[in-house]
């Protein structure tokens, strides 16, 4: 009997740890409009479970929104936010609101933080230690919500282990073109790669991964997911 009670206790010490010792903290954060975030704690980490959808700065300065294909595409180097296909009853509502990286970069951004107070634009340090947390084969199906309710089939294997309750909110890139909703999320870091391009981390249908990558512009809409500082 004692063995067996050993065999248990080290099972659930195995579990544990296979998804990150992630535990829900069934809290929540208010951005300065007073949309209200779930979070969730993974390792030592605490993370909104929702994307941002704030249209201002914490300090209340509005975010200039940009729906026009052109506009959005054109030089600007000024922050700017809008909702996937310029929806938010059918999709911003959902997925949250797609920001360019000039709302992250304080050269940009006045040096404003578009978190709520005490919480940050997730750094490229900061996703590598959540993907440290996972188990890194399946690190994108421990983030992903199960099944294909938003997600396009195949979503195989999903299980939303953390919590973290990722959506495939798609992306609209440079030239301001919305694609890959249902297919994949893309997430920005504050962290730049060189003087033109930045990192951002994303999740698709097809794996069971977590990607990197700086192949999109800065101008590209992408979402926000904050973590506490």
């Amino acid at each position: 009997m004692v063995n067996s009670m050993k065999r248990i206790i080290t099972l659930g010490v195995i579990l544990v740890q296979g998804i990150g010792a992630s535990a829900q903290t069934n809290k929540t954060v208010s951005d300065k409009e007073g949309n209200v975030y779930k979070t969730v704690t993974i390792g030592t980490q605490t993370w909104m479970a929702e994307n941002l959808k704030s249209t201002q700065f914490n300090d209340g300065t509005a975010i200039s929104m940009l729906k026009d294909f052109s506009a959005w595409s054109s030089p600007m180097g000024k922050p700017a936010y809008c909702w996937y296909k310029n929806d938010q009853v059918n999709f911003g509502n959902l997925y949250g609101a797609l920001y360019n990286w000039y709302v992250v970069d304080a050269s940009t951004n006045g040096n404003k933080n578009v978190c709520p107070v005490s919480w940050h634009v997730p750094t490229n340090d900061d996703w590598k230690t959540l993907k440290g947390n996972l188990i890194d084969t399946i690190a994108g199906n421990q983030l992903k919500e199960a099944g294909t309710t938003h997600w396009t089939a195949p979503n195989e294997g999903a299980s939303n282990s953390t919590g973290f309750t990722a959506l495939p909110g798609g992306v609209r890139t440079d030239n301001g073109v919305f694609k890959e909703v249902g297919l994949s999320c893309f997430w920005w870091s504050a962290t730049e790669f060189d003087m033109q391009t930045s990192w951002y981390w994303f999740l698709t249908t097809f794996s069971k991964g977590m990607g990197r990558s700086n192949y999109e512009g800065r101008k590209s809409g992408m979402y926000i997911r904050c973590i506490k500082d």
